[in-house]
């Protein structure tokens, strides 16, 4: 047989190409997935890139070889980028960890112990020394340089950095997931807490409708309203009933004869956060009514959060759209502490003006994105609230609630709000009862509670009944400020003489 005779070696088999629309399959599951976690835009935009590429390829099929090599070189540069991060992270929470564990020990697994008798065979030293105690490390590579030897250093430096800052932040979440101890205004707290948690707290334990009431309470929608910024939606449940800014409260039997109306105004406690409808404190003080023979028509305008500055607003608003009432209580104080404890100011704010102001105009900059960053951490960090603990024990007042702060700023705009209430009501012939509510304190902030409800009395001052649940024989209080319905019905039993002497 000659060489011509040769046949010639076949091609080899191609595997055949896949069916182009599998190309879209990955997209358009990624597309999905973005959908579904809250993200359309970018979910459209993935689809419309996607039909991009599909069309360039049945249009033009030699691109289809092109796009396959550069998503290919994406996949691979995507490849490494993770491993290099995943092994960053087994190096920072598993390398790095019994790394430490074994420099407090004091054992090295890699270090054979009892260097005379290593336990197996090893090269003899020529000059009769001892074997390594690391027979992993024989090969001699030389004494690294001095910038290679600080390199080594800055590495295992900001390595335990990393590893301080990690534990610092993980033990501080631990502490909030396990203790609850969100150091936060009322409002805040009480909206981190789970259903559970709340329904099993001292001052619900004994009501079997707590947990329904705290997953409606916290299923609530808020809208936006100018000036006041926010209100309650309209909600229709079982435990809460709310129609416009008015929530439902009790209302005796009819009877013939007109009823005084009164409006209640107030924040989170005057609304009834911790209450059912018929058991807030305009509920109960209309009770009281009732069994003196007077009944009145009580209105809960409270509204969870509110400022006294907002509740004057509120007023203002709701004597322009509806009949004057016949009094006007004001209820408030334990969120005027607060706010100004989130954002201290001689200026009436709301909670969470901050979050409002991004959410309208944005971070400015990268720096102040960085300082949200360091806020949030040094807020979880252990060490932080070891500091906090520590300052309270020895009588130490966190920052917002020090010097010519807290005290005097609610002071001053309490009675600024005070003013305008009383201003708006009286050009309605409205007269007005105010009372500093009844509270423990605010958390954080340092008895600066009951030292403003000290300066609260006098002729224009409100009525001082910060104290009227220290005797309660029984849990009252959620958080300090926040009650039950038997702190509801304590606070109304106060309360019900200031309204009667104010109706006559």
């Amino acid at each position: 047989m000659s060489w011509a005779e040769v046949p010639p070696a076949s091609p080899p088999d191609r595997a055949p190409r896949p069916p182009r629309w599998r190309a879209a399959v990955p997209p358009l599951l990624l597309a999905g997935l973005l959908a579904l976690i809250g993200v359309p835009r970018l979910a459209g935009v993935v689809v419309i890139g996607a039909g991009i590429v599909l069309a360039l390829t049945w249009l033009k099929p030699s691109l289809a070889a092109r796009i396959e090599g550069l998503l290919a070189a994406v996949g691979h540069a995507v490849g490494r980028a993770l491993t290099v991060v995943l092994l960053g992270v087994v190096e920072l929470l598993v390398f790095l960890p019994l790394a430490a564990l074994a420099a407090v020990f004091r054992r090295d697994p890699l270090v054979e112990r009892g260097a005379g008798r290593p336990g197996r065979w090893v090269a003899r030293r020529a000059d009769g020394r001892p074997p390594e105690r690391r027979p992993f490390a024989l090969e001699d590579g030389g004494r690294p340089g001095r910038l290679l030897r600080g390199a080594y250093l800055g590495v295992r430096v900001v390595g335990w950095v990393v590893i301080v800052l990690v534990l610092n932040y993980g033990l501080g979440w631990l502490w909030d997931e396990w203790f609850a101890s969100h150091d936060q205004p009322v409002p805040a707290a009480i909206s981190e807490q789970s259903a559970q948690e709340l329904a099993s707290s001292p001052a619900m334990a004994d009501a079997p409708w707590a947990r329904g009431y705290w997953d409606e309470f916290r299923a609530l929608d808020y809208e936006f309203h100018p000036f006041v910024l926010s209100r309650v939606a309209p909600a229709d449940g079982p435990h809460i009933t709310v129609d416009g800014p008015v929530r439902r409260s009790y209302e005796a039997p009819a009877a013939a004869g007109r009823r005084p109306e009164v409006w209640f105004l107030g924040g989170s406690a005057l609304w009834g956060e911790g209450q059912r409808d018929e058991h807030t404190i305009p509920s109960e003080v209309a009770r009281r009514a009732e069994a003196a023979g007077t009944p009145i028509r009580a209105v809960n305008l409270g509204q969870p959060g509110y400022t006294s500055w907002q509740s004057a607003l509120l007023l203002e608003q709701q004597l322009a759209v509806r009949p004057a009432p016949d009094l006007v209580v004001l209820y408030d104080g334990a969120d005027d502490v607060a706010v100004q404890l989130e954002t201290p100011s001689e200026d009436p704010v709301h909670y969470d003006v901050g979050g409002v102001t991004e959410a309208l105009t944005g971070r400015d900059s990268a720096r102040d994105q960085a300082e949200d960053w360091w806020e949030t951490y040094r807020e979880t960090s252990v060490v932080n609230r070891l500091l906090d603990g520590a300052q309270s024990l020895f009588g130490v007042v966190p920052a917002g609630a020090e010097g010519p702060g807290i005290v005097d700023r609610v002071e001053d705009l309490h009675a600024r709000s005070l003013d305008l209430a009383r201003f708006a009501a009286a050009a309605h012939d409205v007269p007005v009862v105010a009372a500093w509510q009844a509270a423990e304190g605010v958390p954080g902030d340092g008895g600066a509670y009951r030292r403003v409800a000290g300066g609260t009395g006098g002729p224009d001052g409100p009525v001082d009944l910060s104290a009227a649940l220290d005797d309660a024989d029984r849990p009252v209080f959620l958080d300090g400020v926040l009650t039950n319905e038997l702190g509801a019905r304590l606070v109304a039993a106060r309360l019900w003489p200031l309204v009667e002497e104010g109706l006559r």
